[in-house]
This record gives structure tokens, sequence and C-alpha cells, in this order.
């Protein structure tokens, strides 16, 4: 009884989890549709820029700009759709 009152209360891992990552979803999202738009030779000039940025420290400033490249390539290559909350 206890524990079903606590999972209410704060919820479930998952739950969390989610509520954790959705300003970061969100953030990627808001660079969807730029990046769906890119050419592969753009997107090849992208990832020397953030293969930079990494290099700089920047990698953690840059994590929904990186996921948002790879997310509109990934889902013709994988044959799935490719859902918002599996960022890496």
């Amino acid at each position: 009884m206890l524990t079903s009152l606590v999972t209410k209360v704060f919820g479930n891992k998952h739950e969390r989890d989610v509520k954790k990552l959705a300003p970061l979803v969100d953030e990627i999202n808001s660079y969807s549709e730029e990046f769906q738009s890119l050419n592969e030779e753009t997107l090849i000039h992208k990832t020397v820029e953030f293969k930079e940025r990494l290099e700089q420290g920047d990698g953690e400033g840059a994590l929904a700009e990186f996921q948002a490249a790879v997310h509109p390539k990934a889902h013709p290559t994988r044959h799935s759709k490719v859902y918002e909350y599996s960022v890496c």
C-alpha cells in the first residue's frame, strides 16, 4: 500500500525518466525541420562542425543538434520509426 502511494505521488521510474528528458526532446524537435531539409553534402559539413565543437568541449551543449541531425537520416536506413524518446 505504501509503495502504491509513493508511486502515485512521485510516479514510476519510466514517468520520471520521461519527465526529465522532455526538455531535451523538445529542443531536439525544435531543430528537426531545419535538419530534415538539409542535403547530404550539408550534413557532412555539419558533421565536421559537430566534431570541432566536441573537441572544444561543447558536446553537451550541442547534444540536441547532434541528435536532430541523426534522426531524419536514421529512419530510412533502419526501416523503422525513430521515436522521440530514443535519445542517446
